[in-house]
């Protein structure tokens, strides 16, 4: 958790010089055929007890948005999140087998293009890096194979982001695809785990938010 509690810090300091601040919340969609694949040729799950990783993986956590100024007449908005994956499990139907997924990532997109921007209305085009970890804890009834699978990654997203202001409260509506980059290797808190295969976590998302503003632009 130290890295985690690192990335919060910077986070929170950055945001310091932000117009606002609040909270968010991002699906994330991809094909997860080949860990699904995986999950159903062990030893514990056969016939009916299928087991399946479903879409989306959700998250929630903190968000921030800022104008950045370039010159006098060159402005970029800048909006970035903090977010930890809500533990989602699936297990086969004998209850043998479980995997929970967790894990935290920081959204960081500091140069969207200002595409429309009239009245309360804010339509910003832009790229960004999507970067955390990725978890997925095996769990066996009777005690066997139980640890912890981690994928870090860093993925580049391209985004859509339209905003509405109104007062001091910010509404955001993001979609975003993400192309993982990263190794495809599985991290193990033991050597005796199954191997997990490669997996590249690339799809579409969408985040929501809901910001206040510390204060606004003139």
């Amino acid at each position: 958790m130290r890295s985690l509690a690192v990335i919060l810090c910077f986070l929170i300091s950055f945001g310091s010089q932000a117009q606002g601040l609040g909270i968010s919340s991002s699906s994330y969609f991809s094909d997860f055929s080949t860990l699904n694949y995986y999950f159903n040729s062990l030893p514990t799950v056969s016939g009916n007890n299928r087991v399946a990783m479903r879409n989306p993986i959700v998250s929630i956590g903190i968000s921030q948005h800022s104008a950045l100024y370039v010159g006098r007449a060159l402005t970029f908005s800048s909006d970035n999140s903090l977010e930890l994956f809500l533990p989602s499990a699936f297990h086969d139907a004998n209850d043998s087998l479980f995997f929970i997924v967790k894990g935290y990532h920081l959204t960081t997109s500091f140069l969207g293009g200002r595409i429309i921007n009239k009245g309360p209305w804010l339509f910003v085009l832009g790229p960004g890096i999507d970067w955390g970890i990725l978890k997925i804890k095996r769990i066996h009834k009777d005690g066997t194979g139980n640890g912890l699978y981690k994928n870090t990654f860093a993925s580049p997203l391209a985004r859509a982001e339209l905003q509405y202001s109104t007062g001091r409260s910010l509404f955001s509506f993001r979609v975003f695809y993400r192309y993982d980059m990263s190794s495809l290797h599985w991290q193990t808190t033991d050597s005796s785990l199954p191997e997990m295969p490669e997996f590249a976590w690339t799809g579409f998302g969408f985040q929501i938010g809901f910001s206040l503003y510390i204060h606004k632009s003139s």
